[in-house]
């Protein structure tokens, strides 16, 4: 006779580069949780034939369904990146830290670096990018990237 806990339980993941078709080597990522009441269900139709002994002639199922909660405690540290990630409809960038050797020419909303060895190739178009520190303070904030000469 087979037993089972209701203690234990697992609930793990995949994402899909191709939608509706699972990774040849998929590494599934375990989500975190402190509880969940997920729980199969069917739907069935009776049959309306009308029988002499009055008994149901057939009963069919027609529908399966799955729901539930997923109950868990937000956490630091990418147990949740890939949902926010995908809730979000964008990817995490790459944190970027610059040299303090940058030039602003405000007349033509560029940056530049005097180094050259690829400060820039984590910002993309269309990416913020915040300063902080700048020698003319007006040059401090939230900036938006609207086009992109070089790495450099």
């Amino acid at each position: 006779m087979a037993f089972a806990d209701s203690n234990f339980g697992r609930v793990a993941y995949i994402a899909e580069t191709v939608y509706g078709q699972t990774p040849a080597t998929p590494t599934m990522q375990v989500v975190r949780m402190t509880s969940s009441d997920f729980a199969a269900s069917k739907e069935t139709v009776m049959s309306d034939e009308l029988r002499y002994d009055r008994m149901v002639s057939t009963l069919s199922e027609v529908a399966a369904t799955s729901g539930g909660t997923l109950n868990f405690e937000l956490s630091l540290g990418g147990t949740f990146d890939d949902f926010l990630s995908a809730a979000l409809c964008g990817n995490w960038s790459t944190a970027v830290n610059l040299t303090p050797d940058l030039t602003f020419a405000s007349g033509a909303n560029t940056i530049t670096d005097a180094d050259t060895s690829g400060a820039f190739a984590n910002i993309a178009v269309g990416q913020w990018i915040f300063i902080e520190d700048a020698v003319d303070a007006a040059n401090n904030g939230w900036h938006l990237v609207t086009a992109k000469a070089s790495n450099n």
